[in-house]
């Protein structure tokens, strides 16, 4: 979405719509990303026994708001 639509119109005649159109689905990709890293991290040193994949959950939760901002503006 970012890459295909956001960032061709942030240089076109319709920048001023990117915010009203997109919200905040660069923080959201941000946050996304970071989720992604820290699960490919605990998942490369798994052991049965001892890893837990909900702190990294956890973790993430207090941004898990950014889908609210971005649900009510869509």
């Amino acid at each position: 979405i970012w890459d295909a639509y956001a960032v061709p119109m942030n240089g076109s005649k319709y920048k001023d719509l990117v915010p009203r159109i997109f919200s905040n689905i660069e923080m959201i990709i941000k946050m996304n990303e970071a989720l992604r890293n820290d699960l490919e991290t605990e998942m490369s040193t798994w052991n049965p026994k001892k890893s837990l994949l909900g702190p990294v959950f956890a973790k993430s939760v207090p941004f898990m708001k950014l889908y609210t901002t971005y649900g009510n503006s869509y």
